[in-house]
């Protein structure tokens, strides 16, 4: 995975999925966390953005999906536990398969692929996510209006963010 450590920053290239039906997006946390995320996950060396959303459908939820288009590029700082983490984004639109059992909305889809306990995928009504702790938050209202801005840099203080 592209993750490291440089002066005292953790960097994370990452790929993420705007997964959107029905009025709905997918969202993603870990086991212990309050706050959400677009699935996907860090790039490995060698790997493209869009082969990552692949992977990670797969290895996470067993799921085939089909990337699409990259929709914006996120330049993202946040702390976890005091630690400050510069991450590199790639949005692209995803969709799923009609046969997906992740097209079920009102259940929330789980996934035990890590060893520190399950993750939870749930879907979000896109007139709600301005009350969601979606991380990075500048997300929210670009999800919520059906545009996400082609680049974006947000910087969030808060501990935890994701």
């Amino acid at each position: 995975m592209i993750s490291f450590l440089v002066d005292r920053y953790h960097f994370h290239y990452r790929a993420a999925a705007v997964v959107i039906d029905d009025g709905k997006v997918l969202l993603k946390r870990w086991d212990g966390n309050m706050n959400w995320v677009l699935p996907g996950g860090k790039v490995k060396p060698g790997e493209q953005a869009q082969d990552t959303i692949l992977r990670v459908f797969d290895e996470e939820l067993y799921e085939l999906v089909e990337c699409g288009e990259l929709l914006c590029v996120g330049e993202n700082f946040f702390e976890i536990m005091g630690q400050p983490h510069h991450e590199i984004g790639l949005y692209f639109a995803v969709s799923l398969p009609s046969s997906s059992r992740l097209t079920t909305k009102n259940v929330v889809h789980r996934s035990w692929l890590h060893g520190d306990g399950p993750t939870e995928f749930e879907w979000f009504d896109l007139s709600e996510l301005e009350t969601t702790d979606l991380r990075p938050t500048t997300l929210q209202s670009g999800l919520a209006a059906g545009q996400l801005p082609p680049h974006f840099v947000h910087r969030d203080s808060r501990s935890n963010a994701v």
